[in-house]
Formats: C-alpha cells, structure tokens, sequence
C-alpha cells in the first residue's frame, strides 16, 4: 500500500505513495487519516511543512509537475495545514473526457489504459537508454542505469543529452509535454482525465492525542491514490 520513488533527483527528495488495496466505487465513502512531526519539534515541523508537496492522482498515474492543472494529478497546498488542529480535506471526483482535440495541433489519445506519465518518462528512458532506479516501471524494456554519474549529467540544466527536458520537465506545461518527440514519438494528452475539488475545514485535533503538530484527514468518495513529495535540500 505505501511505495517510495524520487520523481526528480534535484528537485524533489523521496516521495511516499500511499495506494488502497481496493477500488472504491461511486457512493462509497472513504477516508485516510496522516499526521506530521510531533510537539516536542513543532518549529522544525512548521518549517519542514512549507517544503512538502502533497499530490491526490488516479493511481499509477502519478505526474509529478510545479505546475497546476495536470491530467488526473491535483496539488494540495501544504501552507494550508494548521498546527493544532485536524485539516480536513472534503475532496470529490469527476471524470472528464474530451469530444474534440484540446489544441488545434495536437489531438489527445482515448485509450482506457493509456498512462500518459509513463508515456513521458518511457520517451526520455529510451532516448538516454536507461530509467532511473528510484523510479522504475516494469512495463519499459529499457535497463535501470547504472551509472550515477551519467544521471546527475543528464539532470544538470539544460544538458543537452536530455534536450533539456530531463531536468526541466516539471516545469513543463501540458502541451509543451505534449509536443516532446524521441525517435519520431510524442505522447499525446489523454482525452479522459480525473478532475479533483476540494473544501477545507478545520476542527479539534482530539482524535490524534496530544503529539501530534499537523493532522490531515483525506475524506472522500472514488479515492484512488495519494502522494507525498518531500523536496530536495529542505526535508531528509
């Protein structure tokens, strides 16, 4: 249920995914409650919590991006989390699917397994010929690299052995994605995709003890997968 991987060698650290053993369905409610840091190191917290990133995603299609507005990728602002109290997330699910190409010059795919995260990644794996280790999926042919050395190179800024997009790709908006090509191949956007909301309130932490700095409790229906990111320099 829970894995770890580094989405970004520089520019975030260890990502935790948390993954239910079940689908749930339409009018099924579910929930997960998780909680940062402790009293007794609560301005350590305080400050580690500026630097987490919390991401809710259609499991297995995790897309980790600065930017906003990702297919079935939603962002929770962490600054919104309050000491002392249980931050609740009231989230809902709407599937959206495409009747036409969302850019004029680049239609989208209609696919019920199409990933297009690893889409992405698998188009710069078998470009540099080898995946990352910390991030691997079993469905590229291509071997993990070996070589810690030629990682670091392919992620420096602007390296041109990546085209510049090994480093920058979070940066990356939706269709500038879209037009990546390796060897005559691009990833076209998806044409479904999962749309969150969400409405917070806050309330008495008495559920957790005394301990706690920062509960969070995710309430929902559909759930599918949550991730936390850690980013580099901030949180070890």
């Amino acid at each position: 249920m829970w894995r770890k991987i580094v989405p970004h060698p520089e520019l975030s650290g260890i990502c935790y995914t948390f993954t239910p053993e079940k689908k749930t369905h339409p009018g099924e409610c579910y929930s997960i409650r998780i909680s940062f840091g402790n009293s007794t190191g609560n301005l350590l917290v305080e400050e580690q919590i500026k630097h987490t990133q919390i991401f809710l995603h259609t499991a297995n299609k995790f897309h980790y991006s600065k930017e906003d507005n990702m297919p079935n990728n939603f962002k929770v602002n962490s600054l919104l989390l309050k000491p002392q109290l249980e931050t609740v997330l009231e989230l809902s699910k709407t599937q959206y699917t495409a009747l036409d190409s969302p850019y004029h010059d680049q239609p989208c795919k209609n696919e019920d397994n199409y990933n297009w995260p690893e889409c992405l990644d698998g188009l710069l794996y078998t470009d540099r010929g080898c995946q990352d280790p910390w991030n691997i999926y079993l469905n590229i042919s291509v071997p993990y690299c070996a070589n810690i050395s030629k990682i670091l190179n392919d992620y420096k800024d602007a390296y041109p052995g990546c085209y510049e997009t090994c480093w920058d790709k979070p940066y990356m908006s939706k269709k500038s994605l879209s037009k990546i090509v390796r060897m005559d191949h691009s990833c076209a956007v998806p044409c479904s995709t999962d749309i969150y909301e969400a409405e917070i309130l806050y309330r008495s932490r008495i559920l957790y003890g005394l301990d706690f700095s920062f509960p969070l409790l995710f309430f929902f229906l559909g759930f599918l997968s949550l991730n936390m990111v850690r980013q580099t320099g901030h949180m070890h």
